[in-house]
């Protein structure tokens, strides 16, 4: 039997990493995804700095797409709920990967519009289709905790996000619980900390890192500018992401949440340590003004998702060898 993937968000960036893992390990799928924008096969919809100038993010090359046949991309808004109920009763997806969110430093309406109504839409044009996939697998974030209590942070740690980004995550959870629980639906929630990989944006601070070293050693003048370094936290590469995901949606269980992270507490500048180290540059530093609303220590405790099965492939160094790797190719600069 031919398994039919839907995944929500399809042209952000965990969204295209899944996608081509999909399609890679189940030579019998399909793959559907749903996005805003137009389909386009050779960028993100972000920018970069790539040597100093502004481009559109080109895909790393194994994240191509266009010549996948079982592969569909339809520009649709989740938010109209009817036009969704027409797509999933033709689909039937045996599962939903529902990656779609705003971005941490969109405005509140946007947010609350894209993280909360876009995943009541959803779930509600799934009961209106008559045909419930055999899992949902639903987004969150690592956010949701805010400050934790204890460290590392388990999956019953109490929630208290500190910024508008992870109330509406955590709002999202609860009411897809609740629609859940009334509707019978298969809903599991992947608490995702932060994640490290080729072409992701540069509000993450590895990218911002590796794009700033990345002019330096081009010759370019340029200060790094930092915010604290000692601050920690959880950083997990997107490769490893994606087996989370694909393992929840064929062992996680409907109405529980998992962290996925990698389980190891790292500091801001150990990372940019890693970046000098690997760069062998040397560079001078600029403190700029770092969130108001921050977290000193932040990790998780990811026991939950190893009783599944699951355990972190790639190391921080790996990480940030792809990251630079993509910074570093010539070919990639597309002005």
């Amino acid at each position: 039997m031919t398994t039919r993937y839907l995944i929500t968000g399809a042209q952000g960036f965990i969204g295209r990493y899944l996608a081509q893992a999909l399609l890679h390990q189940d030579p019998k799928c399909q793959v559907l995804g749903l996005g805003r924008s137009p389909r386009c096969d050779r960028f993100f919809t972000h920018s970069v700095h790539l040597q100093g100038h502004r481009v559109a993010a080109p895909l790393p090359p194994d994240l191509s797409l266009c010549q996948h046949d079982r592969y569909r991309y339809v520009a649709l808004d989740i938010q109209k709920t009817g036009s969704l109920v027409s797509l999933l009763s033709d689909y039937e997806p045996s599962v939903v990967f529902h990656l779609a969110s705003g971005l941490r430093d969109n405005p509140p309406d946007q947010l609350c519009r894209a993280n909360i109504e876009g995943t009541v839409s959803l779930l509600q044009a799934i009961v209106a289709a008559n045909h419930c996939p055999q899992k949902i697998v639903l987004g969150s974030s690592g956010g949701i905790y805010g400050v934790p209590q204890r460290l590392p942070i388990a999956e019953t740690e109490p929630c208290r996000p500190i910024d508008i980004y992870s109330v509406t995550k955590l709002a999202s959870e609860q009411i897809s619980a609740i629609l859940a629980r009334d509707h019978q639906l298969p809903v599991c929630w992947a608490r995702i900390f932060n994640v490290v990989g080729a072409g992701q944006e540069e509000r993450h601070v590895v990218g911002r890192f590796a794009a700033q070293l990345t002019a330096m050693d081009a010759k370019m003048p340029c200060q790094l500018q930092v915010g604290r370094l000692d601050t920690t936290r959880d950083f997990i590469d997107i490769r490893d992401v994606i087996t989370a995901l694909i393992l929840l949606s064929q062992r996680g269980e409907p109405s529980e949440a998992y962290n996925i992270g990698s389980g190891r507490e790292t500091a801001i500048g150990d990372i940019l340590h890693l970046l000098q180290e690997r760069m062998a540059i040397a560079f001078a530093t600029e403190t700029v003004y770092s969130r108001p609303a921050d977290i000193a220590r932040h990790f998780a405790d990811i026991q939950k998702i190893q009783n599944l099965g699951f355990y972190p492939r790639f190391s921080l160094q790996e990480s940030i060898e792809a990251v630079l790797a993509y910074y570093c190719s010539p070919e990639r600069v597309c002005l």
